[in-house]
């Protein structure tokens, strides 16, 4: 059954990705300087420039940046969050456990709704080990400001 579900998953993402460029092009998009390496949708990313874009109505984000000279493209499933306060800034945030940073939440596309980023299977190991590792209040929340 969960092979199935895997199954199922996998060509979801494909047909998402197959997709997403053509649709990327046409929503809303950010434009972020993230100065640090960081894992969304189990892909880790250097530190660079992202464009995140929001697929209309479909629950998925793209980000994409140059990695080592090539275009990437991570498409990913997402939670819709509450509307942001409209004082708020475009943004996106980023769970920390000790070295490692994974894309949480992005807020800011034009119909000021925030998305969330599931955790994915490393992040949750990453916040087990840091549990055990360091206290809470050592644990960080970071916030990376986005442009429209």
């Amino acid at each position: 059954m969960k092979k199935d579900r895997t199954c199922k998953f996998l060509l979801l993402a494909g047909l998402v990705a197959i997709l997403a460029i053509p649709a990327a092009a046409q929503t809303p998009r950010l434009t972020a300087d993230i100065p640090f390496e960081f894992i969304a949708a189990g892909k880790t990313m250097p530190a660079g420039e992202y464009t995140v874009s929001d697929i209309a109505n479909l629950p998925c984000v793209v980000i994409s940046g140059w990695v080592q000279g090539t275009r990437e493209n991570v498409v990913f499933l997402t939670q819709r969050a509450q509307p942001m306060n409209s004082a708020q800034n475009s943004r996106l945030v980023f769970n920390k456990y000790g070295d490692k940073y994974f894309l949480a939440e992005i807020w800011g596309f034009a119909n000021e709704l925030g998305w969330r980023v599931p955790q994915s299977r490393l992040e949750r190991e990453a916040a087990r080990t840091a549990m055990r590792v360091s206290p809470p209040s050592e644990q960080e929340v970071v916030t990376i400001l986005a442009r429209r």
